[in-house]
């Protein structure tokens, strides 16, 4: 799936390569974009968003996070796309996480499943951090979850998944986003009415991250408030990059003839 929905659009690094026009008219390629005018993001930039903390009961793992932030939209045919191919593109994380350096994807065994190589940056005298994580998305239209986990480590992984100087593997037990449309009813009783609504008043997209992070060593280095308050920064960020720039990303939904995955 491409970014605005040309036939033969390619990814600029080279990674994800069209080279055959004929693959949208089989239906291979579908536009991860269509109906993008028919609804927008409202600004939140000055909203925070509820964080929760849950502690491990048995003390043998980290906190578990989990911020909530509703996002009013205008218009009548709201959809997860650009989320999706957000959340989706590794390469994309350092623009809206703060506490990344940098993301890439490693390998895609199918469509709807990654695993990344995530650098992270701490402050003096900490230092970074790196994780190999595994991804699954899974949207029903409605709904989208994304999950990640760190890929247990293996002497006999290959060089490119073990740690090296100067990061310290770190292991994400959780990194999961859930965004939800509001309810089927909900929009039809709304109908053309939305836009005339107070932004209170406004349908809202809900949208929900969880995470637990070990960073095996001391929390030095985040800002104050520690992993609670990256995690709602983020939040704030990710949405707002959705908002601004998430029909310039491009993203893969299937396999099939005519589609290349380098």
């Amino acid at each position: 799936v491409v970014g605005d929905g040309s036939p033969a659009l390619g990814h600029e690094n080279g990674n994800v390569a069209f080279p055959s026009s004929s693959a949208s008219a089989q239906g291979d390629v579908e536009a991860a974009h269509d109906g993008g005018t028919e609804f927008h993001l409202l600004p939140q930039e000055h909203v925070v968003p509820l964080v929760h903390r849950r502690s491990n009961p048995n003390k043998k793992g980290p906190d578990i996070y989990r911020a909530v932030l509703e996002v009013p939209y205008e218009g009548e045919k709201p959809h997860l796309n650009g989320f999706r191919s957000v959340l989706t593109t590794p390469d994309a994380r350092s623009q809206w996480d703060t506490l990344v350096e940098s993301s890439e994807l490693i390998e895609m065994p199918d469509s709807d499943t990654r695993i990344c190589k995530t650098n992270f940056r701490l402050g003096w005298p900490a230092s970074p951090r790196d994780a190999i994580t595994v991804s699954r998305t899974l949207d029903d239209g409605n709904t989208l979850i994304d999950v990640s986990a760190s890929l247990r480590a293996s002497p006999d992984a290959p060089a490119y998944l073990r740690p090296a100087p100067p990061y310290v593997r770190s292991h994400v037990h959780l990194f999961a986003w859930s965004v939800q449309l509001p309810s089927s009813a909900t929009s039809k009783a709304d109908g053309a009415a939305r836009t005339a609504f107070s932004k209170s008043k406004l349908p809202t997209i809900k949208v929900t991250v969880f995470w637990s992070w070990d960073l095996k060593g001391a929390r030095v280095g985040l800002l104050s408030g520690g992993v609670g308050n990256q995690l709602q920064l983020a939040l704030r960020r990710m949405v707002s990059y959705v908002s601004k720039n998430s029909h310039t990303i491009p993203s893969v939904r299937s396999f099939g003839p005519g589609i290349d995955i380098e």
